[in-house]
């Protein structure tokens, strides 16, 4: 009788709008308003596998020696089917008016000394690419949707990478996971391979970065690598061939880079400087830049991206790879 002079005290004092709104003492037994005004035989127990109890979203009080708290009572399927509905990302806004024709990119090697102008390519492609709004850092360049494969460019049979990788004595796998044993990982580094064979088979995203100050330490890259969220096949390169007479510094620089990214993403770096027709076609003319690549399983890129990725860029590439998904 405590108890129910307890639970009156509170509803008539406290609470009055939630007369007749179901009660839970310590979570496991319903108690009412109504019935706290009659006998101890009102309190019902609930059990945990009693689905016809509270079966919609409803008004829920838990009564404790703490006092009484407000919670929610269960959620009825088409409410959760709402609630779903409204926490899905919406696609964004494209603005189209802000796609070319064409991609215009800065001259290099003799010809910039010539003129100052730029160079378009990819002037016959029926899909309209991203324009590049000077002094902007965020992705551009980027197709609306995935390129046929007669406008694709190929990755080269010539370009080698050396991979690095955490050591096998470093991590244990446990449900398909690495499990990290040590903060500081030994590095393994990987006979060097041509990148085309290294990715064949699979479609894969590439995230180029350049190896420059101040872009040296793969930031940019990964943002672009945690940005992407859904399942694909990662692999962070790094475009930064050792200067003449510097390959010791070269070596070391590369080594403790890869240190720190090997126990986060897959990650190899480009052997020699690539030639003007390579840099045109991994979209490295602005070292400044990341680059972003979707191949598909034979080695063609399918959609690309450079500068950090912003909403409409993320967006593209899902529908891209989705599309590139459906193909196999």
């Amino acid at each position: 009788m405590v108890f129910h002079s307890y639970v009156r005290r509170i509803f008539s004092q406290v609470i009055p709008a939630y007369r007749g709104v179901p009660v839970f003492q310590n979570g496991f037994v319903r108690y009412t308003a109504a019935a706290a005004r009659t006998d101890p035989s009102a309190l019902e127990p609930v059990r945990p596998d009693d689905s016809s109890i509270t079966p919609s979203r409803e008004a829920v009080l838990r009564v404790s020696k703490d006092g009484v708290d407000f919670v929610e009572g269960a959620v009825s399927g088409s409410l959760v089917t709402e609630l779903e509905d409204e926490m899905l990302p919406s696609a964004p806004h494209i603005d189209k008016n802000s796609f070319k024709n064409y991609i215009e990119i800065p001259n290099s090697g003799i010809r910039s000394l010539l003129s100052a102008s730029s160079l378009r390519i990819l002037t016959n492609c029926p899909i309209p690419f991203k324009e590049y709004v000077e002094g902007s850092p965020n992705a551009h360049h980027y197709p609306l949707s995935i390129l046929p494969r007669k406008f694709s460019a190929k990755l080269g049979g010539d370009v080698m990478v050396t991979t690095y990788d955490v050591h096998e004595k470093d991590y244990n796998v446990e449900n398909g996971r690495r499990v990290m044993l040590s903060v500081f990982p030994t590095l393994r580094t990987q006979p060097s391979e041509v990148l085309l064979q290294k990715l064949q088979g699979k479609n894969t995203l590439l995230v180029l970065f350049s190896g420059d100050p101040p872009y040296a330490d793969a930031k940019n890259a990964l943002e672009w690598h945690s940005a992407v969220e859904f399942d694909v096949h990662k692999h962070l390169i790094l475009n930064y061939a050792s200067p003449v007479g510097m390959w010791h510094f070269h070596k070391r620089y590369v080594t403790t880079l890869a240190s720190s990214l090997v126990n986060r993403c897959n990650f190899s770096c480009i052997m020699r400087k690539l030639s003007a027709e390579e840099t045109v076609a991994f979209h490295q003319y602005r070292r400044s830049f990341t680059s972003v690549l979707l191949l598909d399983r034979f080695g063609y890129i399918r959609w690309h991206a450079v500068g950090k990725p912003t909403l409409e860029a993320r967006y593209l590439l899902k529908e891209a790879y989705d599309q590139l998904q459906s193909e196999c």
